[in-house]
């Protein structure tokens, strides 16, 4: 019986951790809207480790304003100056991999539904006034 060698289970560990990671803190931050500049740049870190969608999307896109953890398959991005919600939906049934990726699939929203932006204030505000600075009331 061949054995493999030791370097070849660091990709397996390292990914097997993050999904830990990701898991042991589903609790403590589901429901939350996290501001980017906070624990939301931990959480977002360890999304990118168990998603590839989500790190793609980050790469392209940048890092949001905030993060609302809905659930451990559902996370949902908010970029204020975009005014977009980007909504990342895991599903068991067709995503997980052997390789510990979820493979999300990813639906924009444009604009910001009132409901996030009544949830919070300052980035209502914001968006508010660059929507009727552009005449989008």
């Amino acid at each position: 019986m061949r054995s493999l060698p030791a370097f070849a289970a660091v990709p397996v560990l390292a990914t097997g951790c993050a999904n830990w990671r990701q898991g042991s803190t589903q609790a403590y931050y589901q429901g939350a809207i996290l501001d980017a500049g906070g624990p939301a740049h931990d959480r977002l870190e360890t999304e990118r480790r168990v998603d590839s969608t989500v790190d793609a999307y980050l790469t392209r896109n940048g890092m949001p304003d905030a993060i609302y953890v809905a659930s451990l398959r559902d996370i949902e991005l908010i970029y204020v100056e975009r005014d977009t919600l980007v909504h990342v939906h895991r599903s068991v049934a067709s995503g997980f991999s052997l390789d510990f990726d979820w493979h999300g699939t990813v639906t924009e929203v444009h604009p910001l539904p009132d409901a996030i932006l009544n949830l919070i204030p300052a980035f209502g505000d914001r968006v508010r006034q660059a929507r009727a600075e552009q005449g989008h009331l």
